[in-house]
Protein backbone atom coordinates (compact mmCIF):
# COMPACT_ATOMS: atom_id res chain seq x y z
CA UNK A 1 0.00 0.00 0.00
CA UNK A 2 1.63 3.53 -0.72
CA UNK A 3 0.60 6.00 1.43
CA UNK A 4 -0.84 9.27 -0.39
CA UNK A 5 0.96 11.86 1.72
CA UNK A 6 4.48 11.50 3.71
CA UNK A 7 2.88 14.59 6.24
CA UNK A 8 0.74 13.05 9.37
CA UNK A 9 -2.43 14.65 10.24
CA UNK A 10 -2.01 15.70 13.95
CA UNK A 11 -5.62 15.22 16.16
CA UNK A 12 -5.99 15.58 19.93
CA UNK A 13 -8.71 13.40 21.15
CA UNK A 14 -10.36 13.35 24.79
CA UNK A 15 -11.31 9.80 27.00
CA UNK A 16 -13.27 11.55 29.57
CA UNK A 17 -14.03 9.14 32.94
CA UNK A 18 -17.71 10.62 33.17
CA UNK A 19 -19.18 9.07 36.23
CA UNK A 20 -17.32 5.66 35.80
CA UNK A 21 -18.55 5.44 32.28
CA UNK A 22 -16.50 6.10 29.32
CA UNK A 23 -17.69 8.99 26.55
CA UNK A 24 -17.72 8.09 23.26
CA UNK A 25 -19.08 9.59 20.15
CA UNK A 26 -20.20 8.65 16.86
CA UNK A 27 -20.00 10.98 14.13
CA UNK A 28 -22.26 10.36 10.80
CA UNK A 29 -22.86 7.07 11.65
CA UNK A 30 -19.53 5.92 12.06
CA UNK A 31 -17.66 3.84 14.50
CA UNK A 32 -17.66 5.15 18.17
CA UNK A 33 -14.50 7.19 18.64
CA UNK A 34 -12.84 9.63 21.69
CA UNK A 35 -13.94 13.02 21.13
CA UNK A 36 -11.56 15.00 19.19
CA UNK A 37 -10.48 16.27 15.48
CA UNK A 38 -7.90 17.60 13.97
CA UNK A 39 -4.91 19.92 14.84
CA UNK A 40 -5.77 23.61 12.88
CA UNK A 41 -2.21 24.62 12.01
CA UNK A 42 -2.80 28.67 14.19
CA UNK A 43 -4.00 26.53 16.97
CA UNK A 44 -2.09 25.20 20.16
CA UNK A 45 -2.84 21.38 21.43
CA UNK A 46 -4.84 23.18 24.26
CA UNK A 47 -6.68 25.67 21.92
CA UNK A 48 -7.69 22.90 19.49
CA UNK A 49 -9.06 20.24 22.42
CA UNK A 50 -10.96 22.69 23.71
CA UNK A 51 -12.75 23.42 20.31
CA UNK A 52 -13.07 20.19 19.37
CA UNK A 53 -14.89 18.93 22.78
CA UNK A 54 -16.82 22.40 22.56
CA UNK A 55 -17.54 21.71 19.04
CA UNK A 56 -18.84 17.72 19.35
CA UNK A 57 -20.11 17.76 22.47
CA UNK A 58 -20.75 21.10 24.11
CA UNK A 59 -18.58 21.19 26.87
CA UNK A 60 -15.60 23.55 27.51
CA UNK A 61 -14.62 23.51 31.07
CA UNK A 62 -12.31 20.20 31.58
CA UNK A 63 -9.71 19.30 33.69
CA UNK A 64 -6.58 16.95 32.29
CA UNK A 65 -5.98 14.33 34.23
CA UNK A 66 -3.25 12.85 32.41
CA UNK A 67 -1.05 12.61 29.11
CA UNK A 68 -0.51 12.91 26.46
CA UNK A 69 -0.64 9.62 25.01
CA UNK A 70 0.80 9.49 21.53
CA UNK A 71 -0.47 6.69 18.93
CA UNK A 72 0.81 6.87 15.27
CA UNK A 73 -0.96 4.94 13.05
CA UNK A 74 -2.13 4.80 9.33
CA UNK A 75 -5.69 5.91 8.58
CA UNK A 76 -6.61 2.58 6.01
CA UNK A 77 -9.74 4.10 4.75
CA UNK A 78 -7.90 7.66 3.77
CA UNK A 79 -4.74 5.87 3.13
CA UNK A 80 -2.68 8.63 5.36
CA UNK A 81 -0.92 9.13 8.27
CA UNK A 82 -2.18 9.90 12.09
CA UNK A 83 -0.95 11.06 15.00
CA UNK A 84 -3.37 11.02 17.67
CA UNK A 85 -2.42 13.03 20.92
CA UNK A 86 -4.79 12.03 23.80
CA UNK A 87 -5.79 13.54 27.29
CA UNK A 88 -7.87 11.77 29.91
CA UNK A 89 -10.11 14.33 31.30
CA UNK A 90 -12.12 14.83 34.11
CA UNK A 91 -15.47 16.84 34.26
CA UNK A 92 -17.86 17.98 36.62
CA UNK A 93 -20.26 15.09 37.35
CA UNK A 94 -23.32 17.75 36.79
CA UNK A 95 -22.06 18.33 33.36
CA UNK A 96 -24.82 18.34 30.97
CA UNK A 97 -23.73 17.83 27.10
CA UNK A 98 -24.57 19.56 24.03
CA UNK A 99 -23.76 17.60 21.17
CA UNK A 100 -23.39 19.12 17.68
CA UNK A 101 -26.11 17.71 15.37
CA UNK A 102 -24.20 15.08 13.37
CA UNK A 103 -22.41 13.80 17.07
CA UNK A 104 -24.16 10.70 18.90
CA UNK A 105 -22.63 10.49 22.49
CA UNK A 106 -22.56 7.61 24.39
CA UNK A 107 -21.82 6.33 28.15
CA UNK A 108 -20.31 3.00 28.36
CA UNK A 109 -18.89 0.08 30.40
CA UNK A 110 -14.72 -0.15 30.89
CA UNK A 111 -13.82 -2.92 28.97
CA UNK A 112 -17.77 -3.46 27.12
CA UNK A 113 -17.12 -1.05 24.39
CA UNK A 114 -17.93 -2.68 21.11
CA UNK A 115 -17.86 -1.24 17.67
CA UNK A 116 -15.25 1.08 17.87
CA UNK A 117 -12.86 2.34 15.34
CA UNK A 118 -9.88 0.40 14.36
CA UNK A 119 -6.73 2.71 13.27
CA UNK A 120 -4.99 0.04 15.62
CA UNK A 121 -4.82 -2.22 18.08
CA UNK A 122 -3.36 -0.48 20.24
CA UNK A 123 -5.42 2.48 20.05
CA UNK A 124 -8.61 0.56 19.81
CA UNK A 125 -7.83 -1.29 23.14
CA UNK A 126 -6.61 1.85 24.42
CA UNK A 127 -10.53 3.32 23.71
CA UNK A 128 -12.27 0.08 25.53
CA UNK A 129 -10.08 -0.09 28.63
Amino acid sequence: MQIKSPYYRVSVKAKINFNGKILLVKEDGKKWDLPGGGVEHYETIDEALKRELTEEIGVSDFIITSGPKVFKMIDRSANRPLIFIVYELKLDPTTKFHPSDNVEIGLFDPGKIQDTVSYSPGYSDYIRE
